[in-house]
């Protein structure tokens, strides 16, 4: 059965990031991928059992998530804001995609609506990748 990590870019996110990663809890591997933090968000994000890498992102967003696909060890990634939350309905949906995933490689990404709650509004958008060896 394929895998999914979800990848959280984080810095001084101690405010967001216990709810954030309790809302994956269906993941099999949390990544907080962190720009050296000053406040507790590293403790919080450990504690949290997810797997911390501090990493500078020197102002592109863009080289901060190529770094987080490169340390995740999944088939799927999804990439989460740690002020973003995952609600149940949506972690069923994207567990059911993962878990009906045609083994036969035909499938490289999907796009789905993602019903997430941003600042207690729910919001819908994202993606979540397959990852595609090269």
């Amino acid at each position: 059965m394929a895998t999914v990590s979800v990848i959280i870019l984080a810095r001084n996110e101690e405010h967001n990031i216990h709810d954030c990663i309790e809302s994956v809890q269906f993941a099999d591997e949390v990544l907080v991928i962190d720009d050296f933090s000053t406040d507790n968000t590293v403790k919080i994000a450990e504690e949290m059992g997810a797997s911390v890498v501090q990493h500078a992102m020197n102002g592109d967003w863009g080289a901060q998530q190529t770094f987080g696909i490169e340390q995740a060890k999944s088939d799927w990634i999804l990439f989460l804001d740690a002020d973003e939350r995952i609600s149940e309905p949506l972690a069923k949906e994207i567990q059911a995609i993962v878990v009906n995933e045609p083994n036969n490689g035909a499938i490289n990404s999907i796009i789905t609506t993602l019903h997430m709650v941003y600042c207690v509004q729910t919001m819908c958008f994202a993606s979540c990748q397959k990852r595609v060896a090269m």
